[in-house]
């Protein structure tokens, strides 16, 4: 970062910019000040910054800071950051909390991030769970993921019990090897060494263990691991060089200038004694480790003795070696001839050389002449039916367009099924075009479906994962994935996701190449043009990597208005709501005090409770900033938070008590008429709702109930007698005061109306008549209404007893007030709490 965009980054930052305070977190990490940038990532991160608590996570596990680790990693994970999800669920298992690491992983793993299932199969095994781990490993495994061969080779390795067991895991060890796994190779080198599933080759083990000493510097394999194995490797080695020997030192002395003392020795010493393997090895290793194609007297004198002894490796490499022109005039019918010996033997490199060699045919000079394309497919389709993955994306190549002659006579028909087919195969033993072109195919497909999409989705994600970010095939992935992401195509629309693989992509350009494509349309004219991938893929991902950055800022800003907007309409539609249901209590004191001719008085204190909600309603719809400063107004009074209680208390019977709520209460009528010996014990509430004599008997109680509770004077005294006992803890507190009617005394009567109301609706009917428990606590930061009543999950779910709109109020009043309401199921109780700041309700500190 240059200085100048460090200091917009910290002018930006210190102005309170979320992402300016994360990327200068970003930069302070990477010059290693990290004191600076914890600082600067928690800015971010307390303001929501998904990224910054995933980067502030990370920074902290690092530092094995690992309680604040977990801590910002699950604030990340709980907002949906996949990544954060994932790290968490590793977090868990590397700190030997395997319980919560399945619970993170699964989640991801079922989201087909393939990390998060080779992982959760690690998990199984901790707890010895094999079989499921095996399961998913053979999943992967069978994808080509390199890490899930090597644990199923090793874990069956381990747990082997006999021949076969050995021989499975040899297999599967053998396909990491072929990806280089350096586990792998200590694993079949010690396979070889002792036999296990495999024949018994100490060349071959010493061979293993070579390859995998010189790219440990680079491992990121478990350290431990490595070190056992290392020791193992010197002690095999030493068994092999202590054997009768008989060295060429001159030959040694001079390929130790490129290879290591012990692949010199070993190599030389079997090769002098006829090994077939050592030869081969030996020949290449004199091409100065590069490969065959940089063409040495010694490495031809060695692969051709290899050749004549019939190895057929050696056989391939010879003939490319004749190919290139570099040993013989006549290279390409020598070549030809080494060939088809291997592909006698059914070798199907030497089936792909051959078809090759066909498809770009040379005159004895190494002049091109007209292909022979009919004998390229011929025996590509040998190669490709045997397995080889080249052979298999060249027919697919061939099949796609078809192929003309000069005068434009079709020489192969375009089949764009079979050419998909054969790309198939070759992409899953991890081709990279071959994935990239399926991921195109299915894309560009007219008319695809959202399964096609997410088809092309799931290639283009493997190919953007390549570890070379330089490829153009992976930046023109990593773009693809990115517009997928923003477009919705083949998933949900995740605009994070996007954002994550075009930054990539715009990075990547422009410090490597300059300028991005025009428009993801040219992309695709030239992705399946062979001549044109090297050349242009680069090149057509100028402008529209941005641009397409520039559409998400947009997209992110809209997203922003329009959760602003909804979480508005839903306010609204909650206060709405909430009104009708906060004043229904007290137009039925009304309606009754009418029709029963009561004392005026009744009417007077329901109207005045009315008053109070209106003026709440008419604050929050309006001016709701000014809320909390309306209460610091009103500290002074008459009104108390015991008196409030009860008049919370008293609309909620009021309401409930009525002919049309008697539903909402119905065990209660149930539950008071058996402990009355009205009803037979067992009676059910299907049986009460039904049968003609229950139904007078519920209605007869509900009138009975509705006089005898509005003309009591002793509310709390009839709940217990009707209801359930009635526990009030510390509500006589005289440090809270506040005018009658009042902005506080309405708050406090929306938020403990609504929480009784819903503990006599959801109230569990137990055989003990369990306690409702009610609470007012004082705190230095907050004042605190807790309710604690017995629960059941049948009564919560019956569609009768209400919409829950009330509690989203009371979330929103909570917010507004710099307040929190939150609810919890605990064993069988049911615990709701709203708090609000103690400075807004009392005057001196407590």
């Amino acid at each position: 970062m240059n200085k100048k965009v460090f200091n917009d980054y910290q002018l930006a930052a210190e102005q309170g910019n979320a992402q300016a305070q994360f990327e200068l977190g970003k930069a302070y990490y990477k010059h290693e000040e990290y004191e600076q940038a914890i600082d600067w990532l928690r800015e971010a991160a307390l303001q929501g910054y998904i990224e910054a608590q995933f980067e502030l996570g990370k920074v902290h596990y690092d530092r094995e800071e690992y309680k604040q680790a977990i801590n910002w990693l699950h604030k990340a994970a709980m907002q949906g950051y996949i990544e954060a999800k994932f790290e968490l669920g590793k977090t868990y298992y590397e700190r030997e909390k395997y319980e919560q690491a399945i619970n993170w992983l699964r989640e991801v793993a079922i989201q087909g991030y393939i990390e998060a299932q080779f992982y959760l199969g690690k998990v199984y095994c901790k707890i010895q769970n094999y079989k499921r781990a095996w399961k998913l490993w053979l999943q992967l495994a069978n994808q080509g993921y390199t890490e899930a061969q090597f644990e199923l080779g090793r874990e069956r390795y381990r747990n082997s019990k006999n021949s076969n067991h050995y021989l499975k895991a040899a297999r599967w060890l053998c396909k990491a090897v072929n990806q280089e796994h350096i586990g792998a190779q200590y694993y079949l080198g010690e396979a070889y060494f002792y036999g296990r599933g495999v024949t018994l080759n100490y060349n071959r083990a010493l061979d293993l263990y070579t390859q995998a000493d010189e790219q440990i510097e680079f491992a990121e394999t478990n350290e431990t691991e490595i070190d056992k194995k290392s020791e193992y490797d010197d002690y095999i080695i030493e068994e092999i060089k202590n054997k009768p020997k008989k060295n060429n030192d001159s030959e040694i002395s001079e390929l130790v200038k490129t290879l290591q003392y012990k692949q010199a020795v070993k190599w030389s010493e079997l090769a002098n004694k006829g090994d077939i393997e050592a030869k081969y090895h030996l020949g290449i290793a004199f091409n100065n480790g590069k490969g065959i194609f940089e063409y040495s007297a010694r490495a031809f004198e060695l692969l051709y003795e290899a050749a004549e002894m019939e190895y057929t490796k050696a056989q391939v490499d010879l003939g490319i070696l004749y190919s290139k022109g570099k040993i013989a005039s006549d290279g390409y019918s020598n070549a030809m001839y080494w060939w088809h010996q291997a592909a006698s033997q059914n070798n199907y490199d030497a089936l792909f050389q051959i078809g090759f060699a066909y498809y770009r045919k040379k005159n004895e000079k190494g002049e091109l002449v007209q292909s022979d394309i009919k004998q390229a497919i011929d025996w590509w389709k040998k190669a490709a039916n045997k397995g080889q993955r080249e052979a298999q994306y060249r027919l697919g190549n061939i099949y796609y367009d078809g192929i003309k002659d000069k005068v434009g006579s079709i020489i192969v028909d375009s089949d764009k099924e079979k050419a998909v087919e054969f790309w198939q195969k070759a992409a899953e033993q991890g081709h990279l075009t071959a994935q990239y072109n399926l991921g195109v195919v299915v894309y560009r497909k007219p008319g695809a479906t959202k399964d096609d999409e997410k088809k092309a989705l799931e290639w283009f994600k493997k190919v953007a994962k390549y570890p070379d970010e330089n490829a153009p095939l992976v930046i023109s992935a990593r773009y693809l994935l990115g517009t997928m992401y923003k477009n919705a195509r083949g998933c949900v629309q995740n605009l994070q996701e996007a954002r994550k693989w075009l930054d990539l992509v715009a990075k990547k350009v422009k410090k490597e190449v300059g300028n991005f494509p025009k428009n993801e349309n040219d992309f695709l004219e030239v992705v399946l043009d062979e001549n044109n991938i090297q050349k242009e893929l680069i090149t057509i991902v100028q402008i529209s990597a941005q641009e397409a950055l520039e559409d998400i800022a947009k997209l992110e800003e809209k997203e922003k208005s329009r959760q602003k907007l909804e979480k508005a309409n839903t306010e609204l539609e909650n206060m709405m709501g909430l009104i009708a249901h906060k004043f229904r209590g007290s137009i039925q004191a009304l309606h009754y005090n009418a029709t029963h001719e009561n004392q005026p008085s009744i009417s007077l204190e329901s109207l005045e409770t009315m008053r109070g909600l209106f003026e709440i309603f008419g604050i929050i719809s309006t001016s709701s900033e000014n809320l909390s400063e309306k209460l610091l107004l009103d500290r002074e009074g008459e009104g108390t938070v015991l008196a409030t209680l009860e008049k919370s208390l008293s609309l909620a019977l009021t309401d409930l008590l009525v002919e049309d709520n008697r539903n909402k209460i119905l065990q209660h009528y149930i539950a008071y008429a058996k402990k009355n010996n009205s009803v037979d014990i067992n009676v059910t509430s299907k049986q009460w709702r039904r049968k003609q004599e229950y139904l007078i008997l519920w209605k007869q109680l509900q009138t009975q109930w509705q006089d005898t509770f509005m003309l009591s004077s002793k509310k709390l005294d009839w709940v217990q007698a009707h209801l359930f006992p009635l526990e009030i803890n510390t509500f006589d507190n005289n440090k809270i005061h506040f005018e009658h009617h009042s902005i506080t005394e309405s708050i406090l009567v929306i938020a403990m109306n609504e929480i009784i109301l819903n503990a006599i609706k959801y109230y569990s009917i137990q055989e003990n008549n369990t306690t409702v428990k009610l609470f007012w606590k004082i705190q230095p930061d907050f004042c605190i209404f807790l309710c604690e009543n017995p629960y059941s999950e049948n009564e919560s779910k019956r569609a009768d007893k209400g919409s829950n709109k009330g509690q989203s109020f009371l979330t929103m009043i909570a917010d507004k007030l710099g307040g929190h309401f939150s609810t919890l199921v605990s064993q069988n109780n049911y615990i709701a709490e709203f708090k609000i700041p103690a400075n807004l309700l009392i005057m001196e500190d407590i």
